[in-house]
């Protein structure tokens, strides 16, 4: 069971699934933080604290949800 404490700290620094068709493939992303999200240019940081951008010069379907199965 997760405490409380990281309940709430997790209610005000949400996570996010990021799922993005990019060059052909489909790319599933826990992100921390989005530092630019455009249809043609998503920057971030995932859950192990990497840094990850991607660039296309055609627009990206992309698809952003709220991450909570850590907090069961």
């Amino acid at each position: 069971m997760k405490s409380w404490i990281y309940k709430l700290w997790r209610s005000w620094n949400p996570w996010y699934i990021l799922e993005v068709d990019y060059h052909g493939t489909t790319k599933r992303i826990i992100v921390k933080d989005f530092k630019k999200k455009t249809p043609r240019h998503i920057k971030g940081i995932n859950s192990d604290d990497e840094r990850f951008e991607l660039k296309s010069d055609v627009p990206m379907d992309y698809y952003v949800q709220e991450y909570k199965d850590d907090l069961k």
